[in-house]
Formats: structure tokens, sequence, C-alpha cells
């Protein structure tokens, strides 16, 4: 889920705020990117290497 930080409205760019929804989410659910550097660089490390194994079992 995410959400649009900025809108155009009329030509001009407006800053949006979250919605109420985010607040009511548990916040153990919740990834920020980021939030964590870190923890983001290895989560996308983990979804390359992912990706990259589907594709090759395409060949096998």
């Amino acid at each position: 889920m995410s959400y649009s930080k900025l809108t155009r409205k009329f030509g001009e760019h407006i800053r949006l705020k979250p919605s109420r929804f985010f607040a009511e989410l548990p916040a153990a659910e919740i990834q920020r990117d980021g939030a964590d550097p870190v923890a983001d660089a290895a989560h996308k490390q983990e979804r390359a290497k992912a990706g990259l194994a589907a594709i090759e079992a395409l060949f096998d």
C-alpha cells in the first residue's frame, strides 16, 4: 500500500497527508521505505535474488 506525497491541482503542487487508515494498521505489520536503509537494502537484495531464481527456473 502506498500514498502520494504530492499532487497537482489547478497547476499547483499540493502536499498531501497520509490517510488516517495508516494509523489503524498494526505497527509491526508496516514497513516504511527509507525508515531503515540497511533492512531496505537487504530486502531489495532478497527480492532481486528471488526474481533471478524465478527467471532461471524458466530455462530449466
